[in-house]
């Protein structure tokens, strides 16, 4: 137990370091490649579940253009029906935000 302790808090912990900054999770979603077993779960471009997770956190970085292209990415795709209405007020928002600042 003690080794599994000083593993996680050693290496495990570094590992989630990584994560710290919404910038980098944001660099890591537009450029990063699954690792097997490393990191995976978000999908390699362009997967709609990797467009979603993009799209949101671009939009929470007010980095609105780049949230409606992922959204609509994602919208795309057959998997969202159920949240397809909220993704579409969610690009609702996001155009009005861009355009009403010219950006």
């Amino acid at each position: 137990m003690e080794n599994a302790r000083l593993l996680l808090n050693g290496e495990g912990m570094l590992w989630f370091e990584r994560f710290d900054h919404e910038s980098e999770i944001l660099g890591l979603l537009l450029d990063g490649d699954q690792k097997m077993p490393y990191l995976w779960g978000f999908g390699n471009r362009p997967s709609p579940v990797r467009s979603l997770l993009t799209g949101y956190l671009a939009l929470k970085l007010g980095q609105n253009q780049l949230a409606v292209t992922e959204l609509e990415n994602a919208a795309a795709h057959t998997g969202f029906d159920g949240i397809r209405a909220a993704i579409a007020e969610d690009i609702k928002k996001a155009k009005a935000s861009f355009s009403s600042r010219g950006s």
